[in-house]
């Protein structure tokens, strides 16, 4: 499925797709130029939600702009964020991802790196996916389009 995020927006998508998987696996390719002027802000491109709130516990996978595209880990535990880069990647090429919530820790794997957290929460209930979206603060600059493809474990 092709998500876009247009011009001067944050959201991909407003409805929340619930599920009660513990991860998330497929291919995702971010279409044409991704580049943009500005911060260093971290975009979410992929993630699961793991409490009622998403800025509270979560793992999802992010990107942003540093002299070329970079994916980001970004993982919430108890209302704090830590955010650590992974790897650069090229424009449309499709990258293999799994997220992953066990137990005691979070995993992401994605174009040949694997990134692992601690995880602090108990949530045992539904969950939902986190869809791609441009920046905290700042809007979109211009369109993007990024295409995931999810499948079942």
């Amino acid at each position: 499925m092709i998500y876009t995020i247009k011009k001067n927006r944050h959201r991909s998508r407003w409805i929340p797709k619930l599920t009660f998987r513990k991860s998330i696996k497929g291919t995702f390719k971010f279409i044409g130029d991704v580049s943009y002027d500005g911060n260093l802000d971290t975009n979410k491109l992929i993630g699961l939600s793991d409490s009622y709130h998403h800025h509270v516990n979560s793992i999802r996978l992010g990107w942003r702009w540093n002299n070329g595209l970079e994916l980001m880990a970004i993982c919430y535990r108890n209302g704090n964020r830590e955010i650590r880069p992974i790897c650069f990647i090229e424009p449309d090429v499709d990258y293999e991802f799994s997220i992953m919530i066990h137990k005691y820790t979070y995993q992401i794997m994605t174009a040949g790196q694997i990134q692992f957290f601690t995880r602090k929460s108990k949530w045992w209930f539904v969950r939902y996916w986190l869809f791609p979206f441009f920046g905290g603060q700042s809007k979109s600059s211009k369109e993007f389009k990024i295409e995931i493809n999810t499948r079942k474990k």
